[in-house]
């Protein structure tokens, strides 16, 4: 079986050389790991593909680091098989609170896959904690085998909030037109919705556009929304313990949070926070209650709960919905400390677009 590795640019893939191949590992996006080189990193994936039975025959298998993130470092293989050629992505962590991370992602999108059958997550097929004979000492890495979402890029707004930046290393990096950006955050918001779990106020938590989490395809005006892991499954502690559990003040406040966090994204990633503008409301507004319809419709949310939720909201005003958006800051304090005072400061526009949002959406249309 032959190997051949690249690494992924802006530019267009580069061939790893023995020179590249000997240059030190990124541990973080500007940080060098002191002992591992990259071609350590490579002999760890392959060591990996050769463990997967997924690709017992395969003919060659092209290996190419794509990114390297805070916790973990992705890359994607190409195996050319006797039948078809298989694309398939690797997660691996290093550092032990990665791995502790990369294993409970594992465990939370193959119980999420298989207790509701949505196709927004990746297949996992395989976790193994990897350690080729050329490593010092106890180091190794804990990888994880799944799905590639296949021409999905990650993408993150302009300064103005205004736009969405597609950075697709194939056909060029492209400003989404307004129908397109559009579209991505209504599907955000269905997809997270179709994720929650009304009677016990569970959900994918957290998330962050800045982190990438949400990924991508767009083909002739076409979009179609992935989301690339799920790093909690879990109740927040949010107002409404406040108000006896009830399922539908819960999911009152699942909404109020999602307005927010949907608007919330960084410069390139990692740069200052950017709020998305006015028209991130009113698609997350849509997408929310098209993905409550759906639900319904699979006997997930109680009848007449989506109206009762709409009519509750559509009774406040912009003032009764910031101050109940307000207790939500407690909360992001904890969680963010640094992106709170960003958010409060946008927070009565939010509730004035939020409010007319509401007026205009006709869940049953």
């Amino acid at each position: 079986m032959n190997f051949d590795y690249f690494l992924s640019s802006p530019q267009g893939d580069r061939k790893a050389d023995t020179a590249l191949l000997a240059s030190p590992f990124l541990i973080s996006l500007t940080e060098h790991h002191s002992i591992l080189t990259l071609g350590d990193y490579f002999s760890a994936l392959k060591k990996f593909a050769l463990n997967r039975p997924k690709l017992t025959g395969a003919e060659s298998i092209r290996i190419r680091s794509e990114k390297h993130g805070a916790l973990y470092h992705i890359a994607s293989l190409t195996a050319t098989l006797p039948e078809q050629t298989l694309k398939l992505t690797v997660s691996s962590a290093l550092s032990e609170n990665g791995k502790i991370c990369l294993a409970r992602d594992f465990n939370h999108i193959d119980q999420l896959n298989k207790s509701l059958n949505l196709p927004f997550l990746p297949a996992v097929y395989a976790i193994e904690p990897i350690a080729p004979e050329t490593f010092p000492g106890n180091l190794s890495f804990l990888m994880v085998l799944a799905e590639w979402f296949d021409d999905h890029h990650e993408w993150h707004l302009t300064k103005n909030g205004q736009e969405i930046m597609l950075w697709d290393h194939v056909r060029g990096n492209r400003l989404l037109d307004q129908t397109a950006t559009f579209a991505v955050f209504r599907q955000i918001a269905a997809i997270l919705t179709q994720y929650y779990d009304v009677p016990s106020a569970r959900q994918i938590h957290p998330w962050h556009h800045a982190a990438g989490d949400f990924i991508v395809n767009e083909e002739d005006g076409d979009i179609r929304v992935r989301l690339t892991t799920a790093r909690d499954y879990c109740r927040l502690s949010l107002p409404f313990r406040d108000s006896g559990d009830s399922p539908l003040i819960a999911l009152l406040f699942f909404f109020l949070h999602l307005t927010i966090r949907t608007r919330l994204d960084r410069v390139e990633g990692v740069d200052a926070p950017v709020w998305a503008a006015e028209f991130a409301v009113p698609a997350t507004v849509t997408g929310f209650f098209e993905a409550l319809i759906a639900m319904t419709g699979r006997n997930q949310i109680p009848p007449g709960m989506v109206d009762s939720l709409l009519t509750m909201l559509r009774s406040c005003t912009p003032a009764e919905l910031a101050a109940m958006s307000k207790p939500l800051l407690n909360f992001y304090n904890e969680e963010s400390p640094h992106e709170v005072a960003f958010i409060a400061d946008h927070l009565e526009e939010h509730s004035t677009n939020l409010h007319a949002a509401l007026k205009m959406i006709n869940p049953n249309a």
